[in-house]
């Protein structure tokens, strides 16, 4: 705006000087001036090169192209995953259709679901319901990195815009922005107290994710950041994140409780089928049908916070980082390029979802809530099927409950110690400690990250001894 400014007035000099030098016109009687409204007076020689200053001023600030940029990521999979691949495909699109530049936007997603044989549309994918043939999200959304390349060492290398290591993966794109290009991260996942899942089954923690956004900055990766996260206990994730870095970040749940999944059965028909699953993030659809609607683009970060904060009623959102970037433009980080007014039945649409609340269900048992509602629907062998799934399902999340129950009562002489909520500081031990879950139970589920809390706790009350929070847990995960 400056440059334009300064340029306006310089032109505006320029004039002025060719009204006070005009030769008079050709017929004109000698002696004769063009009549001017005030005697001509000389430019001093000041005034020129102050304009000649400006020009250039003006010239430099238009050689400096500022980019968006943006990194999706969602590694869940199976069909009771289905809402984490709508939400991230439909962030590409809205991101799209807004204006940032296909080519600035690199996508992490497993990619099992659109066309999984659950999916009563193969090849699409729809994050809310409809009574007509519905908005397709997974139409043109493009995937740098699938399956098993959905994985942290991956993500991390992506965001630090370490090309080397990802050469032959994917399509090897990274971030290439710079000091002077705004970033959106938004990140849809499972995840725990101070760990996010990623596909291949690894864990990232909150020491790890912060030492890569300190990396970012300190190599000048962005001018601002923005981090929207999508996840049980989110809020973990970000206690530490310095507020000195220009990251402004939001989650959908605070440190110790689950996020929530909605438009779910019943709750979930496109074009009058049964999606069996839940089709969105209660989060992720708020942030994501704001940034679709006409009137988001006069809006700022904070308000969009305040307006997600009040409809995502069954979870506590939270903000994290530089709280100054708060009044910044949404327009700044997601594009500002003006979008068709949504259409009566969208709009009818978000004003309706608050009534359906009674179909949200929490992100733990989301899968299991599918599951249930493929096999209530099923006939024949299909139906057995999904029956020995659900009984292995729920044999599973019980197998759970009794070893974590276990574990703490011979872990803490206290067993109100294993579930308080302090923060996590211990990470080397953490990291050992879930490792151990891995090898010796097998990992986490979507549901046992709820105990992730536990595992936590035992490094803070034991300060960091992993060799007897790991015995722990390899003796009792043998039991099952």
């Amino acid at each position: 705006e400056n440059g334009r400014k300064m340029m306006t007035k310089h032109t505006w000099v320029k004039k002025k000087h060719r009204e006070h030098n005009q030769k008079p016109p050709a017929n004109a009687p000698s002696g004769s001036t063009t009549p001017s409204t005030h005697n001509p007076q000389p430019t001093h020689p000041t005034t020129m090169k102050a304009c000649a200053a400006l020009v250039l001023l003006a010239c430099s600030m238009a050689l400096v192209s500022a980019d968006n940029w943006a990194v999706l990521i969602c590694g869940s999979h199976g069909y009771g995953n289905y809402r984490h691949h709508a939400d991230v495909c439909h962030a590409y699109d809205t991101l799209v259709k807004r204006g940032v530049p296909a080519d600035n936007i690199i996508t992490f997603l497993y990619d099992d679901v659109a066309d999984s044989l659950e999916n009563p549309f193969r090849g699409q994918l729809f994050n809310q319901p409809s009574d007509g043939p519905g908005v397709d999200v997974y139409a043109g959304c493009k995937k740098d990195y699938t399956k098993e390349l959905t994985n942290k060492e991956n993500l991390i290398n992506v965001l630090e815009g370490n090309a080397e290591k990802m050469k032959h993966k994917g399509t090897g794109r990274v971030l290439n922005s710079t000091k002077d290009d705004n970033v959106f991260i938004n990140f849809v996942d499972h995840g725990g107290v101070g760990i996010i899942a990623m596909g291949a089954g690894d864990l990232m923690q909150a020491d790890e994710l912060v030492d890569t956004l300190k990396f970012m900055w300190g190599n000048k990766m962005y001018k601002n950041l923005v981090f929207y996260m999508e996840a049980c206990e989110s809020g973990s994730m970000f206690q530490a994140l310095p507020d000195d870095m220009n990251i402004y970040a939001t989650t959908a749940a605070d440190a110790s409780e689950s996020s929530w999944g909605t438009y779910c059965p019943p709750d979930d028909k496109v074009d009058n089928k049964n999606m069996n699953t839940c089709l969105g993030d209660l989060y992720s659809v708020n942030w994501l049908q704001d940034a679709d609607s006409s009137s988001s683009f006069s809006e700022t970060l904070e308000q969009q916070y305040e307006l997600v904060k009040k409809e995502t009623n069954r979870s506590h959102v939270t903000q994290f980082g530089d709280q100054s970037m708060s009044s910044m433009l949404i327009n700044e980080f997601i594009g500002g390029k003006k979008l068709a007014r949504p259409s009566v039945a969208a709009r009818a649409m978000r004003a309706t979802r608050r009534q359906r609340q009674a179909s949200d269900v929490d992100s733990r048992m989301a899968s299991t809530h599918s599951l249930y509602s493929r096999f209530a629907s099923a006939e024949g062998e299909r139906r057995v099927r999904l029956g020995r799934e659900l009984l292995a399902d729920v044999q599973s999340q019980l197998n759970f409950d009794t070893m974590f129950e276990s574990i703490s009562t011979s872990f803490f002489a206290d067993r109100s110690l294993a579930t308080s909520e302090i923060p996590v500081t211990q990470w080397q031990c953490y990291r050992a400690a879930n490792d151990a879950i891995q090898a010796a139970c097998g990992g986490y589920t979507d549901y046992s990250l709820k105990y992730s809390r536990v595992v936590a706790n035992m490094c803070e009350h034991s300060n960091g001894n992993a060799q007897s929070v790991v015995a722990t847990i390899e003796k009792h995960c043998a039991q099952f």
